[in-house]
């Protein structure tokens, strides 16, 4: 049995170990610093299928494995597309280069990117999906909770492989 003076002690323990843990285990504004949607700062270029396309309109996001990156460009003089939009998952956190590619069978990529034509009704968008087949790539020069430096070339298809676009001599510089 515990005397009144061993169960106080024994009590003050506890709450020190409980305060330690519930302080230590608290979010950090830097430990995850977007959570949920927010603009970026900077831009995302590249030639794809042969045209200049830029964008410094740009969202991010970040879950605990994977920053999200939608940069959108704006088509003018166009009937059917209304925008552009060039997307990545980037599911790594230091410099390398790193192969692009949606989930094949016996393969997993850390960086998976996409490209959307935004159609004028909302119901004919076109999405390509990149494939890495030895040839889309993500150079990662600086990556951090605050910034991301990178280049990439990637080719991308519809769901049923008819269409294809290539996005080359790409460049990402942003700040979150």
């Amino acid at each position: 049995m515990l005397s009144e003076n061993n169960s106080v002690v024994l009590k003050t323990f506890v709450l020190i170990v409980v305060i330690f843990i519930s302080w230590s285990c608290s979010k950090d504004s830097d430990s995850n610093p977007v959570e949920s949607e927010v603009t970026a700062k900077g831009f995302i270029r590249a030639s794809v299928g042969g045209t200049s396309w830029y964008s410094s309109v740009i969202t991010t996001s970040k879950t605990s494995t994977t920053r999200y990156l939608k940069a959108s460009q704006t088509i003018t003089n166009n009937s059917k597309y209304s925008s552009a939009i060039i997307e990545f998952w980037i599911s790594v956190n230091q410099t390398g280069v790193f192969a692009i590619g949606e989930k094949d069978p016996g393969y997993s990529y850390a960086v998976r990117a996409a490209y959307t034509l935004k159609s004028i009704s909302g119901t004919e968008d076109e999405i390509y999906k990149a494939y890495f087949q030895d040839y889309s790539y993500l150079r990662v020069n600086q990556i951090s909770d605050i910034n991301l430096d990178a280049t990439f070339i990637f080719r991308a298809y519809t769901d049923d492989l008819s269409k294809s676009i290539t996005a080359s001599e790409g460049v990402i510089k942003i700040d979150f």
